[in-house]
């Protein structure tokens, strides 16, 4: 697999037809992982969608990122079809 690119939170969207959003208490769990870590372990996963990202795996990382005002996730690029 490709090294992870930077991605800013504000180029990534919700895949259309995904399950219901996370809950808030969800996120600020994530959010607080990640201040006592350093930072999101694990890349988020996404496929291209015009000049945007669709998550296919990471929501609640990429909220949580949000809430603790990361201006950029690594994240891995999926081949389209998948």
């Amino acid at each position: 697999m490709r090294q992870p690119t930077a991605i800013q939170p504000s180029k990534l969207v919700r895949t259309k037809g995904q399950k219901p959003p996370p809950t808030q208490d969800r996120i600020d769990a994530m959010a607080e992982s990640i201040q006592s870590c350093g930072g999101i372990i694990q890349p988020i996963m996404v496929r291209a969608a015009g000049d945007k990202y669709e998550i296919v795996k990471g929501e609640v990382r990429w909220l949580a990122a949000i809430t603790v005002s990361y201006t950029h996730l690594r994240a891995h690029e999926t081949p389209e079809h998948l």
